[in-house]
């Protein structure tokens, strides 16, 4: 039998656990769009707000071979002659819009939990389609996040992620069985 002490430590565990998965998930703030070394990072324009240089995630053994933006309902898109415009348009309707290795364009409706964002200077490779622009890098992403509202507020950041289900179901499970 599981001592009362140790299993509070238990439930303490789980809940900051589940707390710290929340938090992922919670609303960035935007960051002021930058230039990188030679090229210039698009701000947005329409619903897309650029949210940042995020790493990709097809090399994380955790990830199970998921991309950044390779959540269920995931698209992409890959052009020689690629822009940032170009990828908004494909994108349109889904939450998330990225742009990685120059000429590809993703889109997905969550950003993987195992992806970091990035200094802006990481994402510093140029579209094919317009040179003075950022189009990510190798194995990073120019991220857009969609907007809502007449005032274009940023949606915050959506998560993929199993963490913070796991942690809560565990949670019930433990009580149930006190």
């Amino acid at each position: 039998m599981i001592s009362s002490t140790l299993l509070r430590v238990i439930l303490a565990a789980i809940f900051i656990a589940h707390s710290v998965t929340a938090a992922t998930t919670a609303a960035s703030s935007a960051t002021a769009p930058t230039s990188t070394a030679m090229v210039q990072i698009n701000p947005g324009e329409g619903k897309y707000k650029y949210a940042g240089c995020y790493n990709e995630t097809t090399g994380y053994a955790d990830a199970g071979g998921v991309r950044a933006l390779g959540a269920q309902g995931w698209t992409m898109e890959a052009q020689d002659d690629m822009t940032v415009d170009m990828c908004f348009s494909f994108c349109n309707g889904q939450q998330f819009a990225g742009l990685e290795y120059g000429r590809e364009c993703w889109c997905a409706p969550y950003l993987s939990a195992f992806s970091n964002k990035l200094p802006d200077t990481d994402c510093n490779m140029p579209c094919t389609g317009n040179s003075s622009v950022a189009c990510g890098g190798r194995l990073t992403i120019t991220l857009y996040n969609a907007t809502t509202g007449a005032q274009g507020g940023a949606v915050g950041l959506t998560r993929s992620t199993g963490l913070g289900a796991v942690a809560l179901g565990l949670a019930v499970v433990v009580m149930v069985f006190l």
